[in-house]
């Protein structure tokens, strides 16, 4: 079945997928990729492109904590608390009336 609607389902969104039905475990880069890869093609009839970046790309945003060497996990907690921080650190001042 291939989706054709106007919100496409990205790589990134069956990667999270994945990692909320498995919070808190740490899980090797390998099997995610090959779920995501078999998600993807039964969405659209092809292979996804550079899967494993997606992974990459979303540790470096902060949405997932890379444990070790091909090793991530996502914790539901440390990401709340991390983008409410981020959010708090960086909206302080917005609005405020200078002096």
């Amino acid at each position: 079945m291939k989706l054709k609607n106007s919100k496409q389902i990205s790589i990134e969104d069956l990667i999270m997928q994945y990692f909320f039905v498995n919070p808190k475990k740490e899980l090797p880069h390998g099997p995610v990729v090959d779920w995501v890869e078999e998600q993807y093609k039964k969405l659209y009839g092809r292979k996804p492109i550079d899967t494993w970046r997606g992974i990459r790309k979303l540790y470096q945003r902060g949405m997932l904590i890379k444990v070790k060497k091909e090793i991530y996990q996502y914790d539901p907690g440390w990401f709340r608390e991390f983008y409410l921080s981020f959010g708090r650190r960086f909206s302080i001042n917005v609005g405020a009336p200078t002096e």
